[in-house]
């Protein structure tokens, strides 16, 4: 499988610069951000320079350095590449920013975001599925024609199809095509949170 990190960005480029402009801006080296994420400074510099792709768990580890969630990168990253600013206190956010596509932003309930402006049907659509435990979305099988492609930020999801189903725990990739009827679902008590690609069906 393609790795997912290489997907969402056309250019690694932009991708590394932005993880170059966490360690620029905290003034750290990268002898530093090598010891306390316990990656190799080779690693870290093909990252930045956008020679290389990066993993989930690694990615994680680096993040954390900063301070940085992997949603919190995504979502600023995007912002960055735009041009535009990210408001999180509204609910709904005009096409030139971040949507809620549904749910709410309310803790304990679940909620699908559009992370950044999708603007035409070649766009990629990067969105942040949230679920709390024991919660299902949609209620019912839905299908729209796009592949989807993704990686579990935490928790553990299942992908209920009508005649199988597919499991991803924390860290793994997974993707499937969406015109199968299909519904995710957290069935642990933990919350789970997931990245998911597609080209947009509806936007």
């Amino acid at each position: 499988m393609t790795n997912l990190f290489t997907d969402i960005h056309e250019h690694p480029q932009i991708f590394g610069s932005q993880i170059k402009t966490l360690r620029t801006a905290s003034e750290y080296t990268i002898e530093f951000v090598s010891k306390e994420s316990g990656l190799s400074k080779a690693f870290i510099s093909q990252i930045e320079t956008g020679k290389r792709s990066i993993n989930i768990h690694d990615l994680k580890r680096l993040l954390s350095v900063y301070n940085y969630s992997v949603m919190r990168f995504f979502s600023e990253s995007a912002d960055a590449v735009e041009g535009k600013k990210y408001d999180p206190n509204l609910s709904l956010q005009s096409n030139e920013y971040s949507i809620l596509i549904d749910g709410s932003r309310t803790n304990g309930k679940h909620h699908l975001i559009l992370k950044r402006p999708v603007r035409s049907k070649d766009d990629l659509a990067i969105l942040e599925l949230f679920l709390p435990g024991e919660v299902e979305y949609p209620k019912d099988y839905f299908s729209y024609d796009s592949t989807v492609r993704g990686v579990v930020i935490s928790g553990e999801l299942l992908i209920h199809f009508k005649d199988d189903e597919l499991l991803a725990k924390e860290g793994e990739e997974f993707s499937f095509d969406a015109n199968k009827y299909h519904i995710f679902r957290n069935h642990k008590k933990e919350n789970l949170k997931v990245l998911l690609v597609m080209q947009h069906p509806y936007f």
